[in-house]
């Protein structure tokens, strides 16, 4: 009987453990950002969707020089993020990732200037979505990102899963 009851034991903390696994595997990822700026006042708004597990966004705005102009987290409600700043009117790129971790989505904002080179518009296109609309999605599809709780139910699994081998070792010896 005890043998039985520790397979089963054994049995149901792997598939827990692969479950709760599972779970957390699912998709952290910042799935859509549009920017726009006002041309007057050069307020950017900012917004976007994500995975439902995803709590805060990290979104990093760059200038045509590829220098950080801002950096700030914004707070995810419902699986969409939005917020807004000032800054003076030019081309720049934003790019918003899980605040955990995650693939950057980016997109650009405003006319790019006439001294760049030809074919980097093409080249930007591509990676960052069109610069006319100012928007972006992530095509990359989602992360797995090993959360906290996931690794301490791990170890916990593995330490419990441990203690039950070394007892029927111990178990065994004495028997003989």
């Amino acid at each position: 009987m005890s043998k039985y009851l520790t397979k089963i034991i054994t049995a149901s903390l792997i598939v827990s453990l692969m479950i709760v696994a599972g779970v957390n595997a699912v998709g952290n990822d910042v799935l859509t950002v549009e920017a726009e700026q006002d041309e007057t006042t050069g307020e950017i708004v900012i917004s976007g969707t994500t995975d439902e597990g995803v709590v805060a966004v990290s979104c990093s705005l760059l200038d045509q020089s590829e220098n950080e102009v801002f950096f700030g987290s914004l707070e995810v409600d419902s699986a969409a993020f939005s917020g807004n700043f000032v800054a003076p009117v030019a081309y720049y790129t934003l790019k918003c990732a899980n605040y955990d971790g995650g693939d950057w989505v980016s997109t650009t904002i405003g006319e790019i200037e006439e001294d760049e080179e030809p074919g980097e518009e093409e080249k930007e296109e591509e990676e960052s979505g069109s610069p006319n609309t100012g928007s972006a999605t992530n095509e990359e599809g989602t992360s797995a990102i090993i959360s906290g709780s996931v690794l301490f139910i791990a170890i916990v699994a593995i330490l419990i899963v441990a203690k039950i081998a070394s007892n029927n070792i111990a178990n065994k010896n004495k028997a003989e």
